[in-house]
């Protein structure tokens, strides 16, 4: 039996800053593979991340560059710099977040991942994904796929589940958000507003999340 093919093992997509209920199945399962020999699929978390602004929910979108005329493999997607995204997406966090309780805590490491150039996509969101573990302190086994597979027997593949558009798949207990007075709590956030609200109470957050939302 293949080492992903076990009841404790969970598929994931790569994505970029993920939703908080992407690392609440990081907390209950402990033993994660991310899929990396998928094609590139537009208007998902792979390229894209949700922050609660001054205006509500926004949307930022890393642009990439891939093979428009046929499909892309996901580690072969690259970041298009030819404007400076990164520059104005990070204001948009910093007028989102620096009235909140640990951003100037973590600003930091994150800003200056943020504002490295990497050539690929998936490396980028999987330093990215490396980072909020180690800021989380979240104990979890990162492994690679390595070859596609379209269903798995025993673990849990949650590679097209956790998506935008998709229902939430875990209920999410409310925390206290910069602007939920205005606009009400938002569960499809980035994991960024939940580190940076928590703080370090948020590895405690997912993993009760975990034990009461996900049944394996």
């Amino acid at each position: 039996m293949n080492s992903i093919d076990r009841g404790d093992s969970l598929i994931l997509s790569t994505a970029v800053f993920p939703p908080v209920e992407y690392f609440v199945f990081m907390a209950r399962f402990g033993r994660v593979f991310v899929e990396n020999d998928e094609h590139f699929n537009k208007q998902t978390y792979r390229n894209r991340y949700i922050i609660n602004a001054a205006n509500g929910p926004l949307s930022q979108v890393i642009p990439v560059k891939r093979n428009h005329d046929r499909k892309t493999k996901i580690t072969n997607v690259g970041i298009d710099y030819n404007y400076p995204w990164q520059r104005q997406y990070w204001r948009a966090i910093f007028a989102a977040y620096n009235s909140s309780a640990y951003f100037l805590f973590y600003q930091d490491e994150l800003k200056s991942l943020f504002f490295e150039k990497y050539n690929c996509l998936f490396q980028f969101n999987m330093d990215a994904m490396q980072l909020i573990l180690t800021l989380l302190q979240l104990d979890v086994s990162v492994g690679y796929t390595g070859k596609f597979v379209k269903n798995y027997q025993n673990a849990l593949d949650m590679r097209y589940n956790l998506h935008p558009k998709e229902p939430i798949q875990v209920p999410l207990k409310p925390w206290e958000q910069v602007f939920d007075e205005k606009h009400g709590f938002n569960p499809r956030v980035s994991i960024l507003d939940l580190l940076f609200n928590k703080g370090p109470e948020s590895v405690l957050y997912l993993k009760e999340m975990a034990n009461q939302g996900i049944q394996s």
